[in-house]
């Protein structure tokens, strides 16, 4: 993952190199910016870098992960103890415990489904997750982190916690949410990823260092689909043209073209 597989966000990827280089991480960033420009691969690839064994330096003064550890494996898959990626989830099952973690009050069919859709997420953070009936990230969810942060961290690294399209937090998450955030943690860094900053409470967005992202330049979104999908230029100029500089709404044009 890391940096080089992010579309674009140059401006960002130097902003959030800079700090990683004079180790400046914030205690919690909000990502904000349009639909399907990469918000969550940006969160995704910052937690593998900080995670990185062997970090590469380059001379335009980006940094990058070397995707080739331990720890970069893990977080690629999604799966690394200082990861913890947050996102709406259905309701839990009427016998659940009010002390399980979310995933254990799902349903067998909902955890199979999550489990896929995390799944389709690791193999392309660009990916929208979809669940059904997953409209609200839940207070079980909030109940989560703050347990996963009160506990000692298993290795070294930083713990990183991503809370995709956070605008999805009810009130009761929200203000669970805000305690945790007001609470200072050591080598901790929380990233909201949103398309509606304005749906966010202030008092969570003051909190956070706002990094907005912008829509992808037509050259740069062209050759995305052109690399990844084996388009032809034609095809990729003709989607880029609908997609308004979002990768996500350009695969969802590819899609019904191909359907």
């Amino acid at each position: 993952m890391g940096f080089s597989n992010v579309i674009a966000q140059q401006r960002v990827k130097a902003m959030l190199s800079g700090a990683i280089k004079s180790g400046a991480i914030a205690h919690a960033y909000c990502f904000y910016g349009e639909e399907g420009i990469g918000k969550d691969a940006l969160a995704i690839a910052l937690a593998q870098i900080l995670n990185c064994n062997n970090p590469i330096s380059f001379s335009d003064g980006t940094v990058d992960s070397c995707g080739k550890c331990k720890n970069c494996l893990d977080i690629n898959r999604l799966e690394h103890p200082n990861l913890m990626f947050i996102t709406a989830l259905p309701a839990g099952k009427s016998t659940a415990k009010h002390e399980d973690s979310p995933l254990l009050q799902l349903s067998e069919e909902n955890l199979a489904l999550y489990k896929e859709e995390i799944s389709l997420k690791a193999e392309d953070p660009y990916h929208s997750i979809f669940l059904p009936n997953a409209q609200t990230i839940r207070i079980a969810s909030i109940r989560d982190i703050k347990k996963q942060v009160k506990m000692t961290a298993t290795q070294g690294g930083r713990r990183v916690f991503i809370l995709s399209q956070a605008e999805r937090m009810n009130m009761e998450a929200a203000n669970a949410f805000l305690k945790t955030l007001e609470e200072p943690h050591d080598n901790i860094t929380f990233i909201l990823t949103t398309s509606k900053k304005d749906a966010l409470p202030q008092t969570i967005l003051s909190r956070c260092q706002q990094v907005y992202c912008d829509i992808l330049p037509q050259t740069d979104l062209a050759h995305a689909l052109i690399d990844k999908h084996g388009m032809s230029i034609t095809e990729a100029q003709l989607i880029q043209a609908f997609a308004q500089g979002s990768y996500g709404r350009a695969l969802a044009f590819m899609n019904e073209d191909i359907q």
